[in-house]
Parts: C-alpha cells; sequence; structure tokens
C-alpha cells in the first residue's frame, strides 16, 4: 500500500503565502532586445506568455552563479521556489515573477529564471531552482 500524501502537501501549499506568476517566452532568447539602462537582455514583448498564477514559497539557496560574460566575471543569486504539485511543469528559461508577498515586501517584482524544476513520485511540493534576474554582480 503506497503512502497517502494528501494531507502533507495540504500543509505544504498552505505555508506558500507569496504569489507568483510564470512566464514562458515561445521566442526563447532569439528576440530579446538590449535593454541600454541595465545592460540585460529582455524579451522583445514583455514577458511571454502567462503559464502560471497562484501560490508559491521563495527560499534562500546558498551560492552564486558564476561566469564570464563578455571579459567580465558576472556573479548572480541563486535562489529556490516551491509551487504545489499541480502546478504546470516549468522548463528551464521560464521567468518566475513574484507578484504579492506577505512576510518580504522586497520579493515583490523579483524575477528569477527556471533552471531547473524537479518532480518525483512522492513529491509534496513542486521545487525549483532559479537565478535571479534583479541583478547580477559584474566585476
Amino acid at each position: 500500500m503506497l503512502p497517502d500524501i494528501t494531507a502533507a502537501r495540504r500543509v505544504a501549499e498552505g505555508a506558500m503565502v507569496d504569489t507568483c506568476q510564470v512566464f514562458r517566452d515561445p521566442e526563447g532568447s532569439g528576440d530579446d532586445v538590449l535593454d541600454p539602462d541595465t545592460g540585460l537582455l529582455a524579451p522583445a514583448a514583455g514577458e511571454g506568455d502567462p503559464i502560471y498564477d497562484g501560490p508559491c514559497l521563495i527560499t534562500t539557496v546558498a551560492g552564486v552563479s558564476t561566469g564570464e560574460e563578455g571579459e567580465a566575471q558576472v556573479y548572480r543569486r541563486l535562489r529556490g521556489a516551491r509551487l504545489p504539485v499541480s502546478a504546470v511543469e516549468l522548463r528551464y528559461g521560464d521567468v518566475l515573477v513574484v507578484t504579492h508577498s506577505v512576510n518580504d515586501p522586497g520579493l515583490i517584482g523579483r524575477r528569477a529564471r527556471v533552471l531547473d524544476s524537479e518532480a518525483a513520485t512522492f513529491a509534496v511540493t513542486r521545487r525549483l531552482s532559479l537565478e535571479d534576474l534583479s541583478g547580477a554582480v559584474v566585476r
């Protein structure tokens, strides 16, 4: 007999006090345009197509992503998020935007790129690995 994880999912989803939207750009980065003010690439027509709008929980992940862009060394913060298991399966490159936060108004408007979306047989939540797009540190 398999364990019933319905109650665990209900508890986990009850802790999701933030609200997020997730967008998918059907063209990928191929049609992005350079924002001269920030130096970042942005989707040509806004964020893309909305594929999720609902509860989420933003988590902190210790660590940064480092790499070279052009001739500069770039450091980006990594974050995590949890969505209900019933949420649509997300893909690399989808963009998550925090639209409401009960406990931290500094999260509102934060954008992050989905790096990975975990799925598991007995998942209580859908766990996401994210790259914070709200600003990179360039050195």
